[in-house]
């Protein structure tokens, strides 16, 4: 889960972007015309 500092470090590391949304603790946008994946 993203919900501990372990999950959400490692998520950071790979690129991930926090974010406040109902159903996802973090985003990636893999280019600058794909849509984002929530997670």
């Amino acid at each position: 889960t993203t919900d501990t500092s372990a999950g959400d470090a490692f998520y950071l590391q790979y690129g991930f972007l926090r974010i406040d949304h109902d159903d996802a603790t973090h985003s990636m946008c893999l280019s600058p015309i794909a849509r984002t994946i929530d997670v």
